[in-house]
C-alpha cells in the first residue's frame, strides 16, 4: 500500500501490530480455527451429498468407486469452502491491520465495537 518491498511491509506490519498490542487480540483470534472447522464440515457435507446423489439415481459402483467418489466430493467441497473462508480470514487480518494503523478510524465509524475492544484491550486504543 506504501510501495515498499514484500519483506520490509511484512516487517513494519508485524512492527505496528506488536507496538499497538493489536498481537494480543490476533492470538486471542479464533476466526482461524472456526473456519477450518467450516471447510471440514462443508467437505463432508459434499461427500455425502455426492454419494446419496450417486445411490438416488442408482449408479452401480464396486467399493473402490464409491471410496473415490466419497473422496472426490470430499476434495472439491473442501477445496471451494477453502477459497471462500479465505477472503473472508483475509477480511479479518485486514481488519486487525486497520485497528492497528488507525483505531480511531473504528471509534468514528463503529463506537460500540470500539468500546468493546477498549475495555478488553485497553492498550490498543492508547496512542503509541
Amino acid at each position: 500500500m506504501y510501495g515498499l518491498p514484500y519483506v520490509e511491509a511484512g516487517k513494519s506490519t508485524w512492527t505496528l501490530i506488536k507496538d499497538r498490542g493489536v498481537d494480543a487480540i490476533v492470538n486471542d483470534s479464533l476466526i482461524g480455527n472456526v473456519l477450518s472447522l467450516g471447510c471440514i464440515l462443508i467437505s463432508l457435507l459434499s461427500c455425502a451429498a455426492s454419494l446419496l446423489v450417486a445411490s438416488v439415481m442408482r449408479i452401480v459402483l464396486d467399493t473402490l468407486e464409491w471410496v473415490l467418489l466419497g473422496f472426490a466430493g470430499f476434495f472439491i467441497g473442501f477445496m471451494v469452502s477453502a477459497v471462500v473462508t479465505s477472503v473472508i480470514e483475509s477480511a479479518n487480518n485486514a481488519f486487525f491491520v486497520c485497528l492497528a494503523e488507525d483505531p480511531q478510524a473504528l471509534a468514528s465509524y463503529n463506537p460500540e465495537l470500539f468500546e468493546k475492544i477498549r475495555q478488553t484491550y485497553p492498550e490498543v486504543t492508547t496512542p503509541v
